[in-house]
This record gives structure tokens, sequence and C-alpha cells, in this order.
């Protein structure tokens, strides 16, 4: 199911606006359906990335990650794009931890589809790759079920206070 992705770009770093600690890399990728994503990877300095994606055409929006094509077969794919994405900053940060946040959207419970009522579809699906893709020999999985948040805490980094370290810089924003 997340075998294939989009072919992607690196575009550019930049120094995040809110915290310049944090670097923002900005990546692209167009889909099946004509459709230009932006995908920003945020790198803490403590060894973690956050990876984010939304529509081109949203960017000015102050919704722009809770908007979809509105096809789910491009949206599994787009998050696979996000996956292979992932698995690329890896290969470069080999002791890298991530974390995702499928925001949630208040009008997603009134649909008929959803199952879950407290998970967004984007948590979901994120949740369903990351236990079915990623091998729990190399990442510890953590879920934060309030804040529709996904840990992945690479093993390689022997830091005891990891998860703290994650919690206290991304988390703590998110509550």
């Amino acid at each position: 199911m997340f075998d294939s992705h989009y072919p992607f770009d690196y575009r550019f770093n930049q120094k995040n606006e809110g915290d310049s600690s944090i670097t923002t890399h900005h990546l692209h990728f167009r889909c099946g359906l004509g459709n230009k994503y932006v995908v920003v990877v945020d790198e803490y300095p403590e060894g973690f990335f956050v990876i984010q994606f939304y529509l081109w055409k949203y960017k000015k929006r102050k919704d722009k990650y809770l908007l979809t094509a509105k096809t789910e077969s491009a949206n599994v794919k787009v998050i696979s794009t996000c996956f292979f994405i992932l698995l690329d900053f890896l290969e470069k940060n080999p002791n890298a931890s991530f974390a995702f946040q499928g925001i949630y959207d208040s009008t997603e419970s009134r649909k008929p589809t959803c199952r879950n009522k407290d998970k967004s579809q984007r948590f979901r699906i994120y949740e369903y790759m990351m236990v079915n893709r990623i091998s729990e020999n190399i990442f510890n999985h953590a879920v934060y079920d309030q804040e529709n948040a996904y840990l992945l805490v690479n093993k390689r980094d022997r830091r005891e206070d990891i998860v703290r370290i994650i919690e206290d810089r991304f988390i703590s924003e998110l509550r």
C-alpha cells in the first residue's frame, strides 16, 4: 500500500521564523492529479525532525495543513511520499527521531466514514503506516492521541531523556 511515492525535490532551507534554532527544509512534489505539494521538515537542534505537508494552492491559508486533495488514493500516496522523505532524512541523519501531527478537523467527525471521532484521518494513516513500515527494532513508537501526534524515537540515540526532550520541544507546543 505504501510502496509507491511521487518524486520529490529539495527546494531550500531557512531558519524558522518563530525559533531560529530550528532549520526548516522545503521540498516539493507533484501528484498524479496535477496538484503541487509542499513538504515542510522542521529540523530541531536536539536531533529530531517534524514532517508536515500541504497543497501549494493553499499556501497562504492558515488552515493549509487541514486541506486535502479530496481523494483517498491520492492522500495515501502523498503520505507515502512523506514517508520516503523521512527515509531520505534518516539516511543523512542515522540517529534522527521523527514526529508527525495529523491536525484534527472538527468537521471530520461528522463524516459517515469516520470510525474514530478523536483521531484525524491524516493521523490514522500516519499511525497505520508507521506501525506497518517502521520496525520496532530501530524505533520506539509513541502515540499522543489527544494531540494527534506520532513520534518515532530512534533507538540509536543513546540519550536517556530523548523522549522528554521531544515532548518538551514539540508535544508541549501542541497542548
